[in-house]
């Protein structure tokens, strides 16, 4: 696993990205100036990020949102506390007093274009050295690893129903040699990637197995910049469903899923792919980074939209994908640099009862649709309405040299 941390705790400023994902409301903490809180009914999701600088100094916060598709439609916002609440008249900035060891939790309810009201961001606050610290209730995934795959199903629950105390039932449980994902809130990745391999989970064997039967949606939490999932095992099978990887729209340095050395990811037996909104501007991969195997057979059907990078926008493929009978690939509305929809230094191939569509991609220089180093098997019938700034005889295809 990626274990690189930005902690940016100083002596004296704490600042820490808030959740951007919740929902119109939750049963918060039993404080008694939270009751208001718990007043609101579940609606409708609203995604607002938002900056916390505590100065441990004076024991105050400054509050201000940054973030977040629904922050053009934010209006005002009150700020809770266990001190009491504060109320900002717009979307600016709020400065909270009395933000001191007393307070244990931060609940933000912000109020919408739209007449809705809703909870956007409920965290705990902890001591750490002296210095008070906003903990982001984020999933973390750890760097210890875990014993068993049980174990890491309970990790997945425990943190899901912890966030979502009204969800009904859990969020996966253990499918033989595999996990099937049940969770119809999206699970919030904010530490380190989910890393599907030996060495982060005990008695993994290969041909794990990940199935869905509900949401299946992992999104990509503020501030955080890494994976969201990373495969690193020989055969890893997505079945039965669809898995959504969600970077969110928010700024990130590695695409949203990682296929490491040799490992291969298989989406089969009506087992579905979307990776969308991840923005990895300046690296390789905007949804993908593939050095091993991906196939889609069976049936499968992969989905790629919406992500950026600086080559390959779409997927940075450097090992093999194979579209095999009744698997479809659709790559669309992707941009980068060079190769807006793929940048290619590997293999594919399609068989004949596999179908391909890459379109709607634009790439800044060349290769609107498709920047390869070798041949691939895609015509015009399935590359098309892509465009490339640079050079537009290259707006579906070009082949480096």
């Amino acid at each position: 696993m990626d274990n690189s941390k930005d902690n940016g705790v100083s002596p004296v400023i704490a600042t820490v990205l808030l959740l951007a994902l919740s929902v119109v409301l939750i049963a918060l903490v039993a404080a008694v100036v939270m009751a208001e809180v718990n007043s609101f009914t579940p609606v409708e999701n609203k995604m607002v990020g938002f900056t916390v600088e505590v100065n441990a100094t004076n024991n105050t916060a400054l509050i201000t949102p940054v973030a977040g598709t629904d922050l053009p439609f934010l209006e005002s916002y009150r700020v809770y506390t266990n001190n009491g609440h504060w109320d900002s008249p717009n979307a600016q900035g709020i400065r909270v007093p009395d933000f001191n060891s007393t307070v244990t939790c931060v609940n933000i309810v912000g109020n919408f274009s739209d007449r809705v009201t809703a909870l956007v961001f409920s965290g705990k606050v902890v001591i750490e050295g002296g210095i008070v610290v906003v903990v982001s209730p984020y999933y973390i995934v750890g760097e210890n690893g875990y014993n068993s795959i049980s174990e890491f199903v309970d990790s997945f629950n425990d943190w899901y129903h912890a966030y979502y105390p009204y969800a009904t039932g859990d969020a996966a449980e253990t499918d033989g040699n595999g996990i099937e994902f049940f969770n119809d809130l999206p699970i919030i990745v904010g530490d380190e990637p989910i890393t599907i391999s030996s060495g982060n989970i005990g008695g993994i064997q290969n041909n794990f197995r990940i199935s869905i039967t509900g949401g299946g949606n992992f999104t990509r939490a503020p501030g955080y910049e890494s994976a969201l999932f990373v495969i690193n095992l020989s055969k890893v099978k997505v079945e039965d469903g669809a898995l959504i990887l969600d970077g969110m729209g928010l700024p990130a340095t590695h695409p949203a899923l990682e296929i490491i050395g040799s490992s291969e990811l298989s989406i089969e037996n009506g087992g579905d792919l979307l990776v969308r909104n991840n923005i990895n501007s300046n690296g390789t991969g905007g949804g993908i980074y593939n050095e091993g195997t991906i196939t889609i057979k069976n049936p499968g059907s992969f989905l790629v939209t919406g992500n950026e990078a600086y080559i390959g926008g779409g997927i940075y493929n450097a090992g093999t994908i194979a579209i095999n009978k009744d698997g479809i690939l659709t790559i669309t509305g992707n941009e980068a640099y060079n190769g807006g929809d793929i940048y290619n230094t590997g293999s594919i191939t399609r068989h004949s009862q596999g179908d391909a569509l890459i379109t709607s991609n634009h790439a800044i220089n060349y290769g609107g649709g498709v920047y390869s180093y070798t041949f691939i098997p895609l015509t015009l019938t399935h590359v098309y309405s892509n465009t490339a700034d640079g050079n537009p005889s290259t707006n579906n295809f070009y082949i480096g040299h």
